[in-house]
């Protein structure tokens, strides 16, 4: 559709702005930093995906798997974290392997779109390979590279970013607004520490300690046990009372959600409807054990 176009233009733009250029002696397979090793398998499993659903003649599986992944992950995730791994402090070497492993990874989705979007992906190919040849002689991806202790590190980075971000939102600390974080002493925390420019950046966060102090909000992500400091100016009784009313109303909504889901004649008259309120029973259950499990150590 017409937004997707659109993202995949501002996309491409957003790589020109950064002096992101085709190296067509780029080695996807000798990246180094694991950001970039991330993409590099993130863009094989989705090359085995398309191809997958491609072989088996199911179009709209493949059409709608891509437009998740580029919409959500590429543009999403990928590219935001891409931003504070080109400011000045970052070296050059890591800088231009970012740089190139950015555009390798987009010249890779210009071609696995080319069967469904074949005009502007075929106009972007020529902006950003420099080649004389079209996009749809181009050889089809490969599938074969593997990073995975790399990818499980970053990926260990975006979860915990989304968490902070998602903690901010049921602490009613506005988005922009940031915060300080303290990791409990450990490996885990450790290697999560590396990466604080990525978290600092993704989830707004001003500082990030390691120590084994309890005088924050506590949450835990995975194995990672973690405070949130909210400022001087927050008294945690001001938290509590906030985070018990969300919990009493989110509790008066799923009992809602239950006896809505519970009428076998609104599955069956109205399923995609049905779908939706499911889907949001989920997303709420799961938002009032994250509260109950901070109330009960608070």
């Amino acid at each position: 559709n017409r937004n997707f176009m659109t993202k995949l233009w501002n996309s491409a733009r957003f790589l020109e702005m950064n002096n992101c250029e085709y190296d067509a002696f780029f080695n996807p397979a000798k990246v180094k930093h694991a950001l970039n090793c991330w993409l590099v398998q993130e863009i094989s499993m989705i090359v085995k995906e398309a191809t997958t659903q491609l072989e088996a003649y199911r179009f709209d599986l493949y059409s709608s798997y891509i437009y998740q992944w580029f919409w959500n992950t590429y543009c999403g995730v990928f590219l935001e974290a891409l931003k504070p791994m080109l400011s000045d402090d970052i070296p050059t070497a890591i800088q231009e392997e970012c740089r190139k492993t950015a555009t390798w990874g987009f010249l890779s989705i210009l071609k696995i779109l080319h069967p469904v979007t074949p005009m502007i992906t075929e106009a972007l190919w020529g902006n950003f390979s420099r080649s004389d040849d079209m996009l749809i002689t181009a050889k089809w991806p490969l599938d074969n590279y593997a990073f995975e202790t790399e990818h499980q590190t970053i990926q260990d980075v975006f979860n915990f970013s989304a968490e902070v971000r998602s903690l901010k939102g049921l602490l009613g600390v506005q988005p922009g607004a940031k915060i300080d974080i303290t990791l409990k002493d450990g490996k885990d925390a450790e290697q999560l520490y590396h990466y604080t420019n990525l978290i600092q950046h993704l989830a707004r966060v001003n500082k990030i300690f390691i120590s084994n102090k309890n005088d924050g909000v506590p949450f835990i992500v995975g194995d990672i046990s973690a405070m949130a400091h909210l400022g001087d100016g927050i008294d945690m009784k001001d938290v509590q009372s906030l985070l018990a009313k969300k919990n009493e109303k989110l509790k008066d909504e799923l009992t809602r959600l239950e006896k809505k889901l519970g009428n076998a004649s609104y599955k069956q008259a109205k399923p995609a409807l049905w779908k939706i309120d499911h889907d949001m029973q989920q997303e709420k259950t799961t938002e009032r054990q994250k509260i109950e499990a901070i109330l009960s150590v608070l």
